[in-house]
């Protein structure tokens, strides 16, 4: 092995190399690797939406949370209790070590908001706040 760091990027040229070539004897079918270069790649950071969040059961999934008044964003699981949610409750949880840290709904996209992946700066700014 080179001394050169194998990088995200590094992997999904080599597959899609590999797919221009056409000559798949003895290897995963194209598809396969098609898919496997999709999971490669890094999803586009967007705002979600509410309702989106509210659909997490409890094993969650990582978001990364912004905070009206932090210059900082946090990747964290995020997760709604279906108990809770039965009986109103009216915020989302997320996990930080040793504390169950909730938000409201009702202040989403108000003071705090999630996306899908890691924005930069300018799509920070870009993305307007509902308040």
């Amino acid at each position: 092995m080179s001394d050169r760091e194998i990088t995200r990027e590094a992997v999904i040229r080599a597959f899609e190399s590999y797919l221009a070539q056409r000559v798949y004897i003895n290897h995963p079918h194209p598809d396969v690797i098609r898919a496997a270069v999709e999971m490669l790649k890094e999803p586009e950071a967007r705002v979600l939406e509410l309702k989106e969040i509210q659909k997490t059961d409890l094993h969650g999934s990582y978001v990364w949370l912004e905070l009206l008044d932090e210059r900082d964003i946090f990747h964290l699981r995020v997760y709604c209790d279906p108990y809770v949610f039965e009986d109103f409750d009216t915020s989302i949880h997320f996990d930080i070590p040793e504390e169950d840290y909730k938000l409201d709904w009702d202040k989403y996209r108000k003071t705090w908001r999630c996306w899908t992946a890691e924005p930069e700066a300018r799509q920070r700014g870009a993305e307007k706040w509902d308040g």
